[in-house]
C-alpha cells in the first residue's frame, strides 16, 4: 500500500510530499495530537533495505539525543509499510507559498552558487556534526546537497536511515559524492568518506559543478574571498577528517601546506608524511626533488614497468572476478542478515550493554558484519586481489601529482619520500603479476 496525502500513519497527517526517492518517500506531516509539523519518511519496502534502515535509525537515535543533530521521534508500521517521523527543515518558500524543504539543494537551485562566507558557516556546522557522529561510532553514508537540511536556520544532516555503525556491509550512497576507495570496494567506508562527500558536497556549492568536474574551479570567482572554503573541501576530498587545527606559530608553512591540500585531488588515499623544505629564498636549484620532476620520475617508472601484453589479454576476466568478489560480498551480507534470528540469539544480545532495544536487529547487523569479513579474508591472499589493491593505489597517486606538479609553491617540495614508496608499489605490482602470470 503507497501513502497518499490525508492519510494518518500512526497519528501523523500527510500534508504534502517533500522529496521522493530511491531510499523512500518522504512527507510533510502533522501530529493530529499537538498540531506540530514533522517530517514523516516510508521505506519503499519491507523488504531488506527497510531493515536495514530501520536498523541505522536505532542506532542513530541512541546518539542524537540532547545534541544538534536531527532528531528522531518515532517509529512504526502502518498497512505493512515501515516510517519514521523526524524533523522538519525550515521552509525556503515563505509565508504564502507552497512547503519547500530549506536544503542545500534546493538553496543551490534557487540561488545558483552559494556565497563563500556563507558556506564557511555552513561547512562549520556539519563538520561539528558529522565528528559528533563518528565520535559515537556512526557513519552518515550518504552526504550530499539533498542531504543536507537547515532547522531553525543552521544546517544539519538529513535522510540519516543508511547510517552504519561501521564501514562494513552493502555499497550505498549516491555516485559523485563516494570516494574512490569505497566505490572501488577496496576497503570498508570510514570517518574520511563521510568528510570526503562533506568535500564533495561544499565544492558543489561553492562553484555550481557537478561533483563529477572536482577540482576545476570557475575562473569568474574569487579566490580572495573563497580562498578558506577552497581549502577546507580539498583537505576532505584528500582524505583529512574533521576542521583544521589552531593556528600555528609558523603560518607561512601552514599556508603551504593548505596549498597543497588545495590542489589534491579526489582520491581520499594518503600516500605518507608530508615534509617540507626550507622557504623559496633558501632553496638551492637541484638538490630537491621537486613536483614536476616527480611526475617525470612517474611517467618513467610506468615505462619502466609496463603491463605484459599477455597481461593485459586476461585483465578483462580478471576484472570479471574482482565483480564477481563484490556481489559475493554483498550477497553473503544479505543473507546473513535475513537469516532468522533464533530466541537464544536475541536473549544473548539483549544482555549486552546498550543492546536491550531492538536486540533482533543488532544480531542480524553483527552477522552481516561478519559474513562481508569473513567474505574479504577468504580473497586477501589471492594475487588478483593483491593487483588490484596496488594498481589503484598506484592510480591514486598519479592523479594526485597530476594536480600537483605545477602548482609553484610546491616547486621546493621534496618528494623524494614520496617516489620511494611509489617505486615500491610499482616494483610489487610487478611481483604480482608475474605471479598471476605463472597460475
Amino acid at each position: 500500500m503507497n501513502f497518499e496525502i490525508g492519510d494518518q500513519p500512526g497519528g501523523y497527517l500527510l500534508l504534502s510530499r517533500c522529496g521522493r526517492g530511491a531510499y523512500g518517500e518522504v512527507f510533510r506531516a502533522r501530529s493530529v495530537v499537538t498540531g506540530k509539523l514533522f517530517a514523516l519518511k516510508v521505506f519503499p519496502e519491507s523488504g531488506a533495505a527497510s531493515q536495514r534502515e530501520l536498523a541505522g535509525i536505532i542506532r542513530y537515535q541512541t546518539v542524537a539525543a540532547h545534541s544538534p543533530l536531527m532528531q528522531i521521534y518515532h517509529a512504526g508500521m502502518e498497512a505493512d509499510r515501515l516510517y519514521y517521523v523526524m524533523d522538519l527543515a525550515d521552509d525556503l518558500a515563505g509565508e504564502g507559498g507552497e512547503y519547500l524543504p530549506d536544503t542545500l539543494q534546493n538553496r543551490m537551485a534557487r540561488r545558483g552558487r552559494i556565497p563563500a562566507a556563507e558556506l564557511r558557516r555552513i561547512a562549520g556546522e556539519l563538520a561539528e556534526d558529522l565528528s559528533l557522529l563518528h565520535r559515537k561510532g556512526l557513519f552518515h553514508r550518504d552526504i550530499k546537497p539533498g542531504n543536507i537540511i537547515f532547522l531553525n536556520g543552521r544546517a544539519t544532516l538529513g535522510d540519516i536511515g543508511l547510517a552504519a555503525a561501521d564501514g562494513s556491509g552493502t555499497l550505498v550512497g549516491t555516485a559523485g559524492f563516494l570516494s574512490p576507495e569505497v566505490a572501488a570496494g577496496t576497503r570498508p567506508f570510514a570517518a574520511a568518506d563521510d568528510f570526503f562527500a562533506l568535500g564533495k558536497t561544499i565544492y558543489c556549492a561553492l562553484t555550481g559543478n557537478p561533483p563529477e568536474k572536482y577540482p576545476e574551479f570557475p575562473a569568474e570567482l574569487r579566490l580572495r574571498e573563497a580562498g578558506p572554503v577552497v581549502i577546507l573541501y580539498n583537505r576532505w576530498c584528500a582524505g583529512q577528517c574533521g576542521l583544521p587545527a589552531a593556528r600555528r606559530k609558523n603560518s607561512r608553512r601552514k599556508l603551504l601546506g593548505m596549498l597543497v591540500a588545495a590542489a589534491m585531488p579526489a582520491v581520499g588515499v594518503s600516500v605518507g608524511v608530508w615534509r617540507w623544505s626550507r622557504p623559496a629564498s633558501a632553496a638551492k636549484a637541484g638538490t630537491i626533488l621537486n613536483g614536476r620532476a616527480y611526475w617525470a620520475e612517474l611517467e618513467r617508472l610506468s615505462e619502466a614497468y609496463p603491463l605484459p601484453e599477455e597481461f593485459r589479454r586476461i585483465l578483462p576476466e580478471m576484472r570479471k572476478t574482482k565483480e564477481r568478489w563484490r556481489r559475493e560480498r554483498t550477497d553473503a551480507g544479505q543473507a546473513a542478515f535475513l537469516a532468522p534470528v533464533s530466541a537464544a540469539e536475541s536473549e544473548a544480545m539483549a544482555a549486552r550493554p546498550g543492546r536491550a532495544d531492538h536486540p533482533e536487529d543488532y544480531v542480524r547487523i553483527e552477522r552481516q558484519d561478519a559474513a562481508v569479513a569473513a567474505s574479504d579474508a577468504a580473497h586477501r591472499d589471492d594475487p588478483v586481489w593483491r593487483y588490484f589493491e596496488l594498481d589503484d593505489r598506484i592510480g591514486a597517486e598519479i592523479t594526485r601529482i597530476r594536480a600537483l606538479k605545477d602548482i609553484p609553491q610546491l616547486q621546493n617540495h621534496d618528494f623524494s619520500d614520496d617516489l620511494r614508496k611509489t617505486r615500491e608499489l610499482f616494483r610489487r605490482r610487478r611481483e604480482v603479476v608475474a605471479e598471476i602470470k605463472k597460475k
